[in-house]
């Protein structure tokens, strides 16, 4: 049996990486600790997952966990303060020996600006600190792969929505009522279902070639189908642009399944069955 470590498990993206890794067969380990605005999704995710007895959590940091090595390792921590972000990394790095296959979750914001159809050989000029971020990580870890006889795959998202998607990005804020949202941190290149995404990390997993990837919609206009969907304009929607998915296509056989509108329908119905189990839970507690 194929072993995976999720760093980042129980998050938004993490939480559907896990189930689809499960679901291919792999023992799984999420290293994610509780946080405390959102222990009670946390809480949820973690019922869900462990009704597979393949799948643990560890609740704490892989600074403070005791870890076996991996078939692959999956990096999709958010970003922390550089220096705690150094021992995240290191601790990461020392499991990541010969052979692993390591998924960084990246972005697209790394692309210059003004670029109408992206490549992965699109020219790299970040200019936020989120997208500067993310290219040192990225760097960190091709070079440790490098060096350490390892594979490195980086997986560059655009904005991914869906299902548990966090209560501070634009599109959840909007679903709960917040029609002036921002999200300096989200790519308007695209939009990607959480689920799509999820499958081009469990297949990034078979890879023993190190590579970058990024990942779409395939669909032109997917943040304008937003302004449609509810009626309100989107900030710096001048910035959409057409990421080209062939390299996608043709390394991780994948293609997106869910368009932006039913992704939409997916997302609201999910988020107003969770607001439902709250307020279950809640009048139970009286």
């Amino acid at each position: 049996m194929r072993k995976a470590i999720v760093i980042g498990g129980l998050g938004f993206i993490g939480f559907h990486v896990c189930q689809g890794l499960l679901e291919e067969g792999y023992e799984v380990v999420a290293v994610d600790p509780f946080v405390e605005e959102r222990r009670e999704e946390q809480e949820e995710l973690e019922m869900r997952l462990g009704r597979n007895a393949f799948f643990t959590h560890l609740q704490k940091s892989v600074v403070e966990s005791e870890l076996d090595g991996a078939d692959a390792h999956i990096y999709l921590a958010p970003p922390l303060e550089e220096r705690e972000e150094k021992a995240v990394l290191d601790s990461f790095f020392k499991l990541s020996e010969k052979g692993t296959t390591i998924v960084f979750a990246s972005t697209t914001a790394v692309y210059k600006r003004g670029v109408q159809e992206i490549t992965e050989e699109s020219p790299i000029a970040p200019e936020g600190v989120y997208g500067r971020g993310k290219l040192a990580l990225e760097k960190s870890i091709q070079a440790h792969a490098a060096t350490n006889e390892a594979t490195a795959v980086i997986l560059r998202l655009p904005t991914v929505y869906g299902p548990w998607q966090r209560p501070d990005m634009q599109l959840r804020r909007v679903m709960e009522g917040e029609r002036d949202a921002v999200c300096d941190e989200e790519s308007k290149h695209d939009l990607l279902y959480v689920t799509d995404a999820a499958a081009a990390f469990v297949r990034a997993c078979e890879l023993t070639k190190s590579d970058v990837i990024h990942l779409g919609s395939n669909e032109a206009g997917a943040w304008q189908a937003i302004e449609e969907f509810y009626s309100l304009p989107i900030a710096n929607k001048e910035e959409t642009n057409r990421l080209i998915m062939k390299k996608a296509e043709r390394v991780l056989g994948l293609k997106p399944r869910v368009d932006v509108k039913s992704g939409l329908k997916m997302m609201e119905d999910a988020l107003t069955e969770w607001w439902r189990i709250k307020k279950m839970f809640e009048t139970d507690s009286m």
